[in-house]
């Protein structure tokens, strides 16, 4: 009865304490999160619609304004990605959104800005035609994006081609 109740104790203090990091996390995600940056979900992020551009442009862009790509390590953080993709493209507008993974330095070797391994296969990566799994596109896509006609799910396409920015501050 004593161990079970020092581990019910032991549990309650995690839990106490786990929500009170995630009420630190928000707070400073709040402050460093101003406006035209979003909170989403433990992120910050600036999604810029209107400006098109290559992927070296884009991560450029988000450097000049305090981040750099977005990378996502696991499907929750994906989602809510997506979700915020959505809210601000209530137009449906159809543009790919850059992020910042590529297998520029070893083909096939697909990895972040920050150096992990992206996530392989679905739900991450979509398909040319419903069934060609991508990425697809070999030595000629080399920079990963968010395509709008799949839904946006990641495909690799050239590195030049005109897609928007998706910052993320760290």
């Amino acid at each position: 009865m004593a161990a079970t109740l020092t581990t019910l104790a032991h549990t309650v203090t995690e839990l106490k304490d786990a929500v009170v990091t995630k009420q630190t996390l928000h707070q400073t995600l709040q402050t460093k999160c101003l406006s035209p940056w979003s909170v989403v979900g433990e992120n910050c992020l600036l999604l810029a619609l209107g400006d098109k551009m290559n992927w070296a442009a884009a991560r450029q862009f988000c450097s000049s304004r305090g981040g750099d790509l977005v990378v996502f390590p696991d499907a929750n953080t994906f989602a809510e990605i997506l979700s915020y993709i959505n809210s601000v493209n209530t137009e449906n507008l159809a543009v790919g959104v850059w992020v910042g993974g590529s297998d520029e330095e070893v083909e096939g070797v697909w990895r972040w800005i920050t150096g992990e391994a992206m996530p392989r296969g679905p739900p991450f990566w979509g398909s040319t035609d419903g069934y060609a799994p991508e990425p697809g596109n070999g030595r000629a896509g080399n920079c990963g994006i968010l395509w709008q006609p799949d839904r946006y799910y990641l495909h690799d396409v050239i590195c030049t081609y005109d897609g928007v920015p998706l910052c993320q501050k760290s």
